[in-house]
């Protein structure tokens, strides 16, 4: 079975729909020029945050740290990616079962709203603790391109509402099908700009609050806890039970007690291999090495000074 050549880059509806099918193409190309335009429009937008994303554009106000929320970030994260799924899902119903368009259309209204509303208050929140739009560079920056990526999200949630009253009146005419055609595709782009928003913003300034930070590390010290207890108690099991041979059972507490030292630097004292943190873990590695060296050397040196006297000592005694 053969299939007919695509007549535009994305979902195409097919000759069985007779003219939307044919007239997809010069529409569809003019939407996708429409797209690479606003493309370089947020291209500079994310360029003037990166040249701001420094203490000289955040100009001693407030940094990532104190404004951003993994948990709200995430929530709308989930929202706008879901939303993209029902849009998707709306596109193949406008091509195989138009029966079910408008509840998919209808699921990408109610997930966009929650996306708009988490983003409004989070931006409102920061408004009203001083971290607002005139109080840095970086603050400014962060406004004009989170501001601009949600204002095209409200114009393409109208748009779908817009459609869905179409539908209800229209039906599905050819000029509706390209409609539902471009609106997807505007979809589809403003999450791949939001993955780009969520990747280099948030993420990329470390996207957590003081409250987020106090939990984490709350929850990394009753990790440690834990952790401490298993790797105390199960040493005491094997000495108890004597279930293993000895060397094993020595061997294996070796083992445990490293284990252990790690658990505590990585739970207790914070060190581990990031970026920020290897000079402390390379001090400590420099210590631990030393260290080895006087023990290894005293123990060596003790022990053969003991095998040398030894001998001595049993022949004074013999005489």
């Amino acid at each position: 079975m053969t299939h007919p050549a695509p007549l535009h880059p994305g979902l195409n509806l097919g000759p069985r729909h007779g003219t939307a099918h044919a007239l997809a193409e010069k529409v569809m190309f003019g939407f996708w020029m429409f797209l690479m335009s606003d493309l370089i429009l947020f291209g500079l937008f994310f360029a003037t945050y990166a040249s701001m994303a420094n203490s000289v554009g955040r100009a001693g106000g407030p940094g990532p740290q104190e404004v951003f929320s993994l948990g709200s970030v995430a929530a709308q994260t989930a929202f706008l990616l879901t939303s993209s799924y029902t849009m998707g899902r709306a596109s193949l119903a406008l091509k195989y079962r138009p029966a079910r368009l408008q509840l998919w259309l209808a699921l990408s209204l109610l997930l966009g709203a929650g996306f708009l509303v988490l983003e409004l208050r989070d931006l409102t929140a920061m408004i009203a603790q001083g971290a607002g739009p005139a109080r840095s560079g970086w603050l400014s920056s962060l406004f004009a391109l989170v501001g601009l990526h949600g204002l095209h999200v409200a114009a393409g949630w109208l748009w779908v509402g817009v459609m869905l009253v179409q539908l209800r009146v229209f039906g599905t005419t050819d000029a509706v099908k390209t409609r539902l055609m471009r609106l997807a595709l505007f979809w589809h782009f403003l999450d791949i700009i939001w993955i780009g928003i969520f990747s280099i913003v948030y993420q990329g300034g470390t996207g957590m609050s003081r409250d987020d930070e106090a939990q984490r590390d709350a929850r990394n010290y009753r990790i440690g806890f834990v952790t401490a207890i298993a790797l105390t108690a199960l040493p005491f099991a094997l000495v108890w039970t004597q279930v293993l041979p000895r060397a094993t059972a020595l061997a294996l507490i070796g083992v445990l007690a490293l284990v252990q030292v790690i658990a505590q630097f990585r739970f207790f004292l914070h060190i581990d291999l990031s970026r920020q943190k290897r000079e402390d873990l390379h001090l400590i590695l420099f210590s631990a090495l030393v260290l080895c060296i006087v023990v290894g050397g005293t123990v060596w040196v003790l022990g053969d000074l003991g095998q040398r006297m030894m001998p001595g000592m049993m022949l004074a005694g013999l005489e």
